[in-house]
């Protein structure tokens, strides 16, 4: 730790701190530390927030000695050197996390893509072709529709968008989102993990606290009901249902990924779920890393060229088109918390309302 941070502490020490001086010492002080930027910004933030604590005790400094302030902003940089490589090892974890999860959906979204198009009930063209008329037929709606029903085909209500959040909650940023949603009074609906709601209860309880939106269940642990067998599917809907039915009477649900199946729907609307898809996938996801979409993503979430590079503009090309309707987002992405404002701002702008999904509006659009 011995590096020029330690001088200019000693100067904000001497000469006395105040806001410029510690965001210059913590600058230099994560530089020391030989972060990258993604990682600093976290941990500038953890140190400014550290040093605000101790100014109380930097007050009483003039009346004692320069000294005492020194030490104590020593001490300061001592903590962070000390749980640096701890809280480091942790962030690129949670990183490594989030990045296998962008790939999961990148890989099921190019399913569907794939799979509407191309062979939409996932049933070769000479299996199929060998079936009578009628069968074919039959097995290409029942499927089809129980397998991608998540995308939903229906015209909405006009200029009426419904806000949803997918794989809350999350420290934070549900926090965030819920700020953000009462400075405009805005409702929404938050999908939950289960598994992660076991572990935030105090967030769920915060996300209907407001009475403005409600939760819905996304599953125990987020598979693609696609890979799993129905045993694990029934686990996934039930287990997080013991988690999530203290807090609500009405069940939504809404499939990791969008992936459906036949038999879990048919569970589901036995114990009484609306299973919820959405009108506009905003793919968050793929802009996420750094703004920007790439071509083979663009292609998947048929992100036009000019819209590349802004999500805002893709998704409220994408809402236009539509006339409004059910909006996925994810609260997982940072890019998304970032760009929300600025997206609700702009729908309102262009003569938007919002209304939650268990709105009269929407109640024609869950199955």
């Amino acid at each position: 730790m011995a590096c020029q941070a330690i001088k200019w502490v000693k100067s904000c020490t001497l000469h006395g701190v105040g806001d410029d001086c510690l965001q210059w010492s913590s600058t230099l002080t994560l530089r020391c530390l030989n972060l990258d930027q993604e990682i600093q910004g976290t941990w500038r933030t953890y140190i400014l927030n550290f040093s605000e604590r101790l100014l109380v005790l930097y007050s009483f400094k003039k009346s004692t000695s320069s000294v005492v302030g020194y030490f104590l902003l020593m001490f300061w940089l001592f903590c962070v050197s000390l749980h640096a490589q701890e809280g480091v090892a942790e962030l690129k974890a949670q990183s490594s996390a989030e990045q296998m999860h962008i790939d999961a959906i990148r890989l099921h979204k190019k399913n569907h893509f794939n799979a509407k198009r191309q062979d939409p009930i996932g049933v070769s063209s000479q299996a199929l072709n060998a079936l009578p008329n009628s069968d074919r037929d039959a097995l290409t709606l029942s499927n089809h529709a129980c397998t991608y029903e998540s995308d939903i085909a229906k015209k909405p209500p006009f200029k009426t968008v419904s806000l949803t959040f997918d794989d809350g909650p999350s420290p934070e940023r549900t926090e965030f989102i819920l700020s953000i949603l009462e400075k405009y009074n805005i409702p929404a609906a938050f999908f939950l993990i289960g598994e992660s709601a076991k572990k935030h209860p105090q967030l769920v309880a915060k996300i209907l606290s407001s009475g403005h939106h409600l939760i819905g269940n996304h599953s125990w642990e987020h598979p693609n009901f696609h890979d799993i067998d129905i045993q694990k599917q029934e686990f996934e809907i039930q287990q997080s249902e013991l988690e999530l039915s203290s807090y609500t009477q009405e069940k939504y649900f809404r499939y990791p990924f969008g992936n459906s199946t036949c038999a879990s729907n048919a569970l589901l609307h036995e114990l009484g779920y609306k299973i919820v898809g959405w009108h506009v996938d905003s793919c968050d996801w793929a802009f996420d890393k750094t703004g920007h979409v790439s071509e083979h993503d663009a292609q998947i979430c048929e992100v036009r060229p000019h819209n590349a590079s802004s999500f805002i503009d893709h998704t409220l090309e994408a809402v236009n088109e539509r006339g409004g309707g059910i909006l996925l987002l994810h609260e997982i992405h940072p890019n998304t918390l970032m760009q929300l404002e600025p997206l609700i701002e702009r729908l309102l702008s262009e003569g938007f309302r919002f209304e939650r999904i268990d709105a009269q509006v929407f109640r024609g659009f869950m199955n």
